[in-house]
C-alpha cells in the first residue's frame, strides 16, 4: 500500500506519496477520434484544437450526457475519470487523503468517490483543503481555480480550527486572468509591430504556452522583459507588474471587498494560487503555501487516520495542536534569495553567476549568448540566447536551449563551481548582503 496525498485544484492536480514522488496534471483533456489525452499534452494543444479540448471537468463534475456526442467520453465524470486513472497509474495499491476545495459540492464528492472506488483506491480520510493550508491564526485562505476563486472563512473554537463558510468569486480564475493579459500583450504588440499574437491558433498557443512562467516572474521582480517568436522574427516584450494589476483590478476587487475586514497576517494563499497576490495590491505580504507544505500536512493526517479511521465524509475542521507546525510559511518563492543557505557538507549555495567582474541573480532567468569566445548575459527569456537558466526550488536548470552548444551544469549548485557553455566557463558564487 502507498500511502498519498490527492489535492484537488483544476489548475494543477497533485499527488504526493509517503516515498516522495510527486506527479502533477493540469485540468485539461482533449478528446478526438483517436482517443483522450489528459494534463499538460492536452493543454499543449488547446489553443490549436479548441473544438477538441475540455477544462471544465472538474468544475461541472456530473454524469449528465455532453451537448456533444463523444466516442471516448459521454459525461464530464468519464473525462475525470480519465484523469485521475492517469494520475495515479503505476502507484502501488494507492491508500488516499484526498484535499478538496469548498467548491466541489457534496454530490460531486460523492461522484469522485465513486470514480476512485472504480479504480479500486482507497480513500481513508477527506479534508477541506483550506485546513491543509491554515495556520491556527488565519481566519480565511484563498484558492485560485481555473475559472473562479475560493474563499474560505475559518474560526477557532474548542481547540478546534473550522471552516466556517466560503465565497465563490466567479469572474476571478487563472484562466480570465491570463487571457486578460494575453489580450493586453495583443494590443500592446499590435501597437508596436502590427503583430497580433491571437490572430492564430498557432500563435495562441505559444502565447498560452509561455504566459504562466511569464506571470510567475512578476512576482519575484517588478518588470520582465522577454520575447515573443513571430513571422518577423522575435519581437521584445516587456511586462510591467504595476500595469496588469490595474488591467486586473476589475476582477480583483470583489476579492478585495471580501478580505477587507481581514489583516495580512490572518490571510493563507493556498499552492498554486501565487497569481493572487502578484495581482492584488491588498495581498502583499500575505503567507503563500508551499505544496510541499501542503502535502507534508496531508501524509501526516494520513497517517494519523490509517490508526483511526474517520467518517469518510469532508473535515472541516482540526485539532488546533494537529495543525500548529507553521505549515503556511511563505513559499520558498518569496523567500530573501540572497540570504546565506548553508548546505549540509558546510558548503554555500550559489546565488549569482560572475561573468567579467559582474554579479547575475540566478532566481531569475538569466539568457546567454555564446558568439566566439565572448559570452552576452541579459536577464530574461531571450529567443535568439543559447540557453535561458534559472535556479529555484528544483535547483539550477536550463528552460530554454538553442542545442548550439554543450552545456554542462554544475552538480551540487554551491559557490566556487563552474557553468560550462562551450568552451566557456563561468563561476558560480554566493551574495551576501547585496
Amino acid at each position: 500500500m502507498t500511502l498519498a496525498l490527492l489535492y484537488l485544484n483544476d489548475q494543477a492536480l497533485r499527488l504526493f506519496t509517503e516515498t516522495g514522488e510527486q506527479r502533477s496534471e493540469s485540468g485539461y483533456v482533449q478528446i478526438d477520434d483517436n482517443g483522450l489525452i489528459s494534463g499538460d499534452a492536452a493543454r499543449a494543444d488547446a489553443w490549436l484544437r479548441p473544438q477538441f479540448s475540455y477544462n471544465q471537468h472538474w468544475r461541472q463534475l456530473d454524469q449528465r450526457p455532453l451537448k456533444k456526442n463523444l466516442r471516448w467520453a459521454r459525461s464530464h465524470a468519464d473525462m475525470a475519470y480519465a484523469q485521475l486513472r492517469q494520475l495515479l497509474h503505476g502507484i502501488d495499491q494507492p491508500q488516499l487523503v484526498l484535499g478538496v476545495p469548498a467548491s466541489l459540492d457534496d454530490s460531486q464528492l460523492a461522484l469522485l468517490l465513486g470514480l476512485l472506488k472504480a479504480q479500486s483506491v482507497e480513500v481513508c480520510g477527506i479534508v477541506d483543503n483550506a485546513l491543509l493550508s491554515a495556520a491556527p491564526e488565519h481566519r480565511a485562505v484563498l484558492e485560485l481555480q481555473q475559472h473562479q476563486s475560493v474563499i474560505s472563512h475559518l474560526q477557532r473554537a474548542d481547540g478546534q480550527l473550522q471552516v466556517a463558510s466560503h465565497e465563490l468569486l466567479l469572474d476571478l480564475g487563472a484562466l480570465a486572468i491570463q487571457r486578460d493579459v494575453a489580450r493586453h500583450i495583443s494590443d500592446q504588440l499590435i501597437a508596436d509591430t502590427r503583430y497580433d499574437p491571437l490572430h492564430s491558433s498557432a500563435s495562441q498557443q505559444a502565447l498560452h504556452d509561455a504566459l504562466p512562467d511569464w506571470l510567475a516572474r512578476l512576482a519575484q521582480q517588478a518588470e520582465y522583459l522577454t520575447e515573443l517568436p513571430s513571422p518577423q522574427g522575435p519581437l521584445a516584450l516587456r511586462l510591467n507588474r504595476a500595469r496588469l494589476q490595474g488591467i486586473l483590478a476589475p476582477r480583483t476587487e470583489n476579492l478585495n471587498l471580501a478580505l477587507q475586514h481581514h489583516a495580512a497576517n490572518h490571510l493563507a494563499i493556498a499552492p498554486a494560487s501565487d497569481l493572487l497576490a502578484t495581482f492584488s495590491l491588498n495581498l502583499s505580504g500575505v503567507t503563500i503555501v508551499g505544496a510541499a507544505d501542503a502535502a507534508r500536512r496531508g501524509l501526516a493526517l494520513g497517517r494519523a487516520w490509517q490508526r483511526n479511521p474517520p467518517p469518510l465524509q469532508r473535515q472541516q475542521s482540526l485539532a488546533i495542536a494537529l495543525i500548529d507546525d507553521r505549515a503556511g510559511r511563505p513559499s520558498a518563492a518569496r523567500a530573501d534569495s540572497t540570504a546565506q543557505a548553508q548546505t549540509d557538507d558546510g558548503a554555500t549555495t550559489a546565488t549569482h553567476l560572475l561573468y567579467q567582474n559582474r554579479a547575475w541573480r540566478l532566481d531569475q532567468p538569466l539568457s546567454i549568448s555564446l558568439a566566439g569566445d565572448q559570452l552576452a548575459v541579459a536577464y530574461g527569456q531571450l529567443a535568439s540566447a543559447d540557453i535561458t537558466l534559472i535556479k529555484d526550488a528544483q535547483g539550477l536548470r536550463v528552460i530554454a536551449s538553442s542545442g548550439a552548444h554543450e552545456v554542462q551544469l554544475p552538480s551540487r549548485h554551491k559557490a566556487g563551481e563552474w557553468l560550462q557553455l562551450g568552451a566557456s566557463k563561468i563561476a558560480l558564487i554566493e551574495v551576501v548582503d547585496a
